[in-house]
């Protein structure tokens, strides 16, 4: 997209890619390049070109973003250190010309911007401002290199991608639906964004986006200070847990309803190689993880009940919640981010997590919750085979499900789970006889030295 900006009129393609175009382009036949008489929702999507393998090895080097509407992501001219790939939300590209703010397009979900200057370490070519509030993914221009050294077949998208931009039609901006109006211009008025007619300052209010509980310390879980340009709204590693939801006396809405439960451990938590300060790092990192893979999956994490466990959490997801999205795409999420998590730290603070899933009715006590399937899911989390498979493998997560999330969502493939990686089991823990179905994913986890 940079070269585009930089280079290009919108709708004329330049010459030393017009007579490059059929001879050195390879193209993929599930893609079709769409003629200039085509609607510009016929583009492509860089994420929706990308395969499976190459999403989740995207995931797993990427960090989460979150960008508010009217905020800079970056300005023209600033040096590219960073790629952005929107989840949701769509964002205005403009270049400043003869002292006129000059819209040269509109993204949206699933599209790169800032790829190309960041692979040729140039500065940015164009500004870069949210025209509502976007989600996304960021990775640093390193990060990309190193990604698409083992993702090279992603050079082809992103030449494809490149290609379709420069074949736009002229007459429109790129990324809006036939008819649509273009975003007002943006103009700059003494360090101030006016967005359609609001002016917006360039450093946004100190904001706390994700509000720190009180059972964390002041350096965990909070994100302070001004959101602006390349200042990602970046969720921390040490992220906030779901407080508990129930007062005295006070019934929560989902008493007595079919709720998701899920329960996680730490393997190892009280081994002998930690003191306590690594415990508590240790079980902050789980709740930070926890907290990025449910809101990557867009579950929403301070509607659900939680209680900690101390070396795991117990979380009930209100029934209103699909339990689908707990699996797909959240186990892909949370064993992507657990596996970064590992391969960056030191032996004291990397860990194993164990996750059991179920479903059934949850009845509040007045002393926390209760209920036959809370104590399936926990017997599940303890059963023998699961704990030593995960043991004898390395993995990073090991996913358990009951029989009934296996048969009613894994059993059908979606999205991101692959059925055929799980092998049933089961069990007699406490007396109690339970069988499910288990997933190791991610690892092994690197051997210490020495």
């Amino acid at each position: 997209m940079d070269e585009h900006v930089r280079d290009h009129t919108p709708g004329t393609t330049p010459a030393s890619c017009a007579g490059r175009r059929r001879k050195d382009v390879r193209h993929r036949p599930r893609r079709t390049v769409r003629s200039a008489a085509a609607g510009p929702m016929a583009r492509h999507d860089f994420w929706g070109s990308l395969t499976p393998v190459q999403q989740a090895g995207f995931l797993a080097a990427a960090e989460p973003a979150r960008y508010a509407l009217g905020e800079v992501l970056w300005h023209e001219g600033e040096i590219a250190d960073h790629v952005v790939v929107i989840r949701s939300g769509r964002i205005r590209v403009s270049v400043r010309r003869d002292g006129r703010e000059r819209p040269l397009a509109v993204r949206g979900p699933g599209d790169i911007i800032g790829e190309r200057a960041s692979l040729r370490l140039r500065r940015r070519s164009a500004t870069i401002v949210a025209l509502e509030d976007v989600h996304a993914v960021v990775m640093t221009t390193r990060e990309f290199a190193d990604y698409l050294t083992r993702h090279p077949e992603v050079l082809t998208v992103l030449e494809d991608e490149l290609y379709e931009r420069l074949t736009e039609p002229p007459g429109l901006v790129p990324g809006l639906a036939p008819g649509e109006a273009a975003p007002e211009p943006i103009q700059s008025c003494a360090g101030h964004v006016c967005l359609h007619g609001h002016a917006m300052p360039l450093q946004a209010p100190q904001v706390d986006l994700y509000p720190q509980p009180p059972c964390c310390t002041s350096g965990h879980g909070t994100v302070h200070g001004p959101v602006h340009g390349t200042h990602h709204a970046v969720l921390h590693q040490y992220g906030p847990r779901p407080q508990p939801a129930l007062g005295r006396g006070e019934t929560p809405h989902w008493a007595g309803q079919n709720c998701t439960i899920m329960f996680t451990d730490i393997a190892g938590y009280s081994g002998a190689h930690r003191d306590d300060d690594d415990r508590l790092d240790v079980k902050s990192s789980m709740y930070g993880l926890l907290q990025e893979a449910f809101t990557l999956s867009n579950v929403p994490w301070d509607a659900c009940y939680y209680e900690d466990r101390g070396d795991g959490a117990l979380i009930v997801v209100p029934p209103e919640v699909p339990t689908a999205s707990l699996v797909d795409p959240l186990i892909a999420w949370l064993a992507a981010r657990l596996h970064r998590h590992n391969r960056r730290s030191s032996e004291l603070v990397r860990f194993q997590l164990r996750l059991a899933l179920h479903v059934g009715p949850v009845t509040p006590d007045g002393h926390g919750v209760s209920g036959w399937p809370l104590i399936q899911t926990a017997r599940l989390l303890d059963a023998g085979p699961f704990r030593e498979r995960l043991a004898d493998s390395g993995a990073d997560l090991g996913f358990i499900a009951s029989s009934f999330v296996y048969e009613s969502v894994i059993a059908h493939s979606p999205g991101h789970v692959d059925r055929a990686a799980y092998e049933p089991m089961t069990s007699k823990v406490k007396e109690t006889e339970v069988s499910g179905w288990m997933n190791l994913l991610g690892g092994p986890l690197p051997r210490p030295r020495g």
